[in-house]
């Protein structure tokens, strides 16, 4: 009895415009015959579709049946893998499943090994395995193979001598390692097999190999943890034990004996033995002997070989390693510590911040030493009237240790305000677990080094100086003044101009103008300008200041009439003018004798009847002009006066203007012009030519008429 259950497949993608993605004919699981012990979390079939435009495809289940009983995972772009156990629908493929009765179905793998042994030898692209799927009946296309699980591996069609099959190798990608990973599982899918088409219509089978990786000897004994020094009590009896070094086989899967020997004339084996077997190193001659060869401080290095020991049952060559031992002879009697030296002198820079290290004279570190064994040799260190200006580090130690003196105070390293530039102190050196503790002590001097730790101070943040806008190059600005706390080379201050057309570099601090050219008042009134002081003659610390620069006006601007010509018209009885005329002029200089104006009439005073007013440049008739009858015009000609704008500065600047004086038959004349303009454009633009024709006459123009010239159409 066979149950189906029918539901939709959907291929899906995202896209603004697009043709829609179709499911593969043979991918598109229509009718899907699936074995009822089938279990859940089982692949059950692989789709495929394709799309015109690219596009990356996702594949859905609609319908609340089939969400319930698939799961649907994308494999690449365009194929997916559907599970027994989601974008704008474009393409729909009405499915069903048919659940069999069928079980225990043949499985369509007809040969492969379940459990691969590689060797951790085995080099990359060599074959480990191989696996044989029979192919689907009446089927053109083979059987496809793909693996998971680990990208050590990678899987490859072969041609199989069977027709009826298709067959696949399994080949290393990577090198192996056993001691990092000794067991791995692979996923192989085989993609349209054979299947009992009455119960099962899958196009895909999965299968699951493991493969173990052998190990193999290529890995030299590894020593356990060394001490860095071993210390040997002068009281130590003849065959005593020293220390016991323990090594093993670094192959971990199938491990060789280790055997102990020195490395032949290393250093000290004629006083010690080693165990082959157990590594247990022992004395083998008195210490009075050994104390003879070498000092009770100084240690020396034992080379110590760790050699495989090669068996029947794990062959291979054997490999050996070398580690190096320290020893030194110790005294049990309690003596106190001892400075290697009992004076040290040091270097550092004043106002160093803390922590900062003492440079030490001399190529040997200062060091503290105590030769008694255990706890005897346990010490402390101090310092004794030193201020509170240093500590040492480490404060405390063992037998031997190299100390360091670090800056705690910064504000004790002055070198201004120290009278001798050093400081001298003493260092102790007292032992901690004795019952009596015993002690050494060192002289300590230190030299303070000058360093550059103060900023150069202006006498003024702001200078204000006031400069003429005509002064010529190298005038004299200002002289800034720095000074700097600091001796030596590091209190030398150097200036710069930043900025602004002053000088660029000082000694003294004196600025000069480089160029007068571009200063102007009338344009820029003011200059902010920044003078830069450094330290140890102008490469050190740095402080700016302002220096703020007003020019001054001068008289470099000439008066200048706001008119090119003025022109007037009389009164039919020529006592005064048809409409008040008056000359303006100004001047662009400062405020003051540089712009104030007088007018004065120079020239062409008809009859010496007119007048100008000094301050405001009106001008007026003292007395009716006479005409003459016997010229035209009424017997009285154009009038042409001359007048001039001078301000009172030094030295005196002017500027003249004509002013032409006509009596009433000038206000009715008529001109014709002829523009290259048609009508139509000349009305358009009207004002404009009346405006150009003012300016051309020297007169009040109103165009009354326009007209084509000639009967041209062009003017």
């Amino acid at each position: 009895m066979f149950q189906s259950i029918p539901f939709l497949l959907m291929a899906l993608f995202t896209t603004a415009a697009g043709v829609a993605p179709t499911i593969d004919l043979s991918h598109n699981m229509r009718i899907l015959k699936l074995p009822m012990d089938t279990k859940p979390g089982s692949i059950i079939y692989r789709l495929r579709g394709s799309d015109p435009d690219n596009d990356v495809l996702t594949f859905g289940v609609r319908g609340d049946v089939g969400n319930q009983l698939l799961n649907i995972q994308s494999v690449t772009e365009t194929r997916a893998n559907v599970f027994l156990k989601t974008a704008p629908t474009t393409t729909e493929v009405e499915s069903t499943i048919i659940i069999t009765n069928a079980t225990n179905l043949k499985s369509p793998f007809l040969e492969y090994d379940p459990l691969i042994s590689v060797s951790e030898l085995t080099e990359e692209k060599d074959v480990i395995g191989s696996v044989e799927v029979r192919k689907r009946n009446s089927s053109s296309i083979p059987v496809l193979f793909e693996l998971e699980g680990s990208d050590k591996f990678a899987i490859r069609y072969l041609i199989s001598p069977l027709k009826e099959a298709s067959k696949a190798e399994i080949f290393l990608l990577q090198k192996l390692d056993y001691e990092k990973k000794n067991l791995y599982t692979l996923v192989i899918y085989a993609l349209n097999p054979w299947t009992e088409k009455e119960f099962d219509t899958r196009n895909l089978a999965v299968l699951t190999i493991l493969v173990a990786v052998k190990d193999a000897q290529d890995t030299p004994p590894v020593f356990h943890s060394l001490p860095p020094v071993v210390r040997v009590s002068d009281s130590l009896p003849l065959g005593g034990s020293v220390y016991q070094v323990i090594a093993e086989d670094g192959d971990y899967g199938n491990q060789r004996n280790i055997s102990y020997s020195f490395v032949p004339e290393s250093q000290g084996v004629t006083y010690f033995n080693i165990h082959s077997r157990t590594g247990m190193i022992s004395l083998a001659s008195s210490t009075e002997l050994f104390r003879e060869a070498y000092s009770t401080t100084g240690p020396f290095v034992l080379s110590i070989q760790a050699t495989e020991v090669e068996t029947d049952s794990i062959p291979g060559l054997p490999a050996s390693s070398v580690a190096t031992l320290a020893v030194v002879l110790v005294n049990t009697e309690n003596k106190p510590p001892r400075f290697i030296s009992k004076r040290y002198v040091g270097l550092v820079e004043e106002n160093s911040p803390g922590l900062t290290s003492v440079i030490w004279e001399g190529s040997e570190a200062p060091r503290v030493v105590d030769d008694d064994q255990g706890k005897n040799g346990s010490f402390e260190l101090f310092l004794e009237e030193d201020g509170g200006a240093f500590s040492v580090q480490p404060a405390r130690g063992m037998n031997e240790l190299n100390f360091a003196l670090l800056v705690k105070d910064p504000t004790k390293l002055d070198y201004e305000t120290s009278d001798t530039k050093y400081l001298e102190f003493r260092i102790v050196a007292r032992e901690t677990a004795s019952i009596r503790p015993l002690s050494a002590t060192a002289e300590i001097r230190i030299k303070l080094q000058d360093a550059n730790d103060n900023i150069p101070q202006f006498t003024h943040d702001v200078y204000n100086v006031t400069l003429p806008e005509d002064a010529p190059s190298g005038t004299t600005l200002v002289k800034v003044q720095a000074t700097d706390e600091d001796s030596g080379s590091y209190g030398v201050v150097r200036y710069t101009a930043v900025n602004g057309p002053i000088a660029g570099k000082s000694v003294t601090g004196e600025l000069t103008l480089l160029s007068g050219e571009g200063l102007d008042r009338e344009r820029i009134p003011e200059y902010s300008l920044t003078v830069e002081a450094r330290d140890d003659q102008g490469k050190g610390n740095r402080n700016t200041a302002e220096v703020h620069v007003t020019l001054a006006d001068a008289n470099d601007n000439a008066p200048l009439f706001l008119q090119p010509r003025y022109d007037a018209v009389l009164n039919p009885d020529m006592r005064n003018f048809y409409e008040p005329l008056r000359v303006q002029a100004y001047d662009a200089d400062g405020p003051g004798p540089n712009s104030d104006i007088t007018y004065e009439i120079v020239n062409g005073n008809y009859q010496e009847k007119f007048l100008i007013d000094p301050h405001t440049g009106e001008l007026s008739l003292q007395a009716p002009l006479i005409p003459n009858p016997e010229t035209q015009d009424h017997g009285l000609p154009v009038i042409t006066l001359t007048v001039r704008a001078h301000d009172q500065g030094v030295p005196v600047r002017f500027a003249t203007v004509k002013v032409q004086v006509h009596n009433q038959e000038y206000l009715n004349r008529s001109i014709s012009f002829i523009i290259p303009l048609s009508v139509k454009k000349a009305s358009e633009r009207r004002q404009e030519l009346e405006r150009g024709f003012s300016a051309l006459t020297g007169a009040h123009v109103n165009l009354h008429s326009i007209a084509f010239h000639n009967s041209s159409t062009e003017k």
